[in-house]
């Protein structure tokens, strides 16, 4: 399972920015949902919404949760993270 709850948006000062909620029952455009289904060895595609300012840099974070964790998915060692420039 992969959800937006699995990707984390930080600004420059290291703090985490909220996605923003879009519910279009009769938009075109996919939304990442909370538990979209992800089989071993394939993709899954979905947007996830942020507000920014085009002029600071960001760092988006995936790290995988799982139902059975207990921890709160926290910026991390095992993240993927991407370099973001909005300009």
């Amino acid at each position: 399972m992969i959800s937006y709850h699995d990707i984390a948006l930080y600004n420059e000062k290291d703090e985490k920015v909220e996605p923003i909620q879009i519910y279009e029952s009769d938009s075109k455009t996919k939304f990442m949902s909370y538990g979209d289904s992800l089989s071993k060895g394939k993709s899954v595609a979905g947007y996830v919404v942020y507000e920014v300012d085009k002029d600071a840099k960001y760092e988006l974070h995936f790290a995988p949760s799982f139902y059975d964790d207990v921890k709160e998915n926290k910026k991390g060692k095992n993240d993927v993270a991407i370099k973001v420039d909005p300009s």
